[in-house]
């Protein structure tokens, strides 16, 4: 019993350190971020590992707006340049706190792999691969 539980308190202690990684990310009022979870692989590997994943969407702030009669992944929307000007940098912004997480995630697990999917509804998942 005692080597299940250090198994799981080290599970613990990895996933709160991998939040204070991201704190930064988290906190950035200009997007929604969900808060970390363990998820299951559904293939099968040969050695332990835990794998973890943060999802991030764009805040209203900086969303496009979506008229009535327009579909904003084909069609275009009216805005203007400060708008776009604007957003950028708060992307930028998000994606140099993410950079800077994932280094401090792998100086402390070497074996670790981060994997970054994105689509076009300015939706980010972060998935941290944690080889133990």
């Amino acid at each position: 019993m005692k080597h299940l539980k250090r198994i799981f308190e080290s599970s613990e202690d990895d996933k709160k350190y991998i939040e204070e990684c991201f704190l930064d990310v988290s906190e950035n009022p200009n997007f929604e971020v969900d808060d970390l979870i363990e998820v299951e692989l559904t293939e099968k590997v040969d050695y332990p590992l835990s794998v973890y994943k943060i999802h991030i969407e764009f805040g209203k702030s900086i969303s496009l707006p979506n008229p009535v009669n327009s579909n904003l992944y084909i069609g275009m929307v009216k805005t203007d340049l400060d708008f776009l000007k604007m957003k950028n940098e708060k992307v930028s912004e998000i994606l140099d706190d993410i950079e800077v997480a994932i280094n401090r995630v792998e100086e402390r697990f070497p074996n670790s792999e981060c994997q970054i999917y994105a689509n076009r509804r300015d939706e980010i998942d972060v998935v941290i691969i944690i080889k133990k």
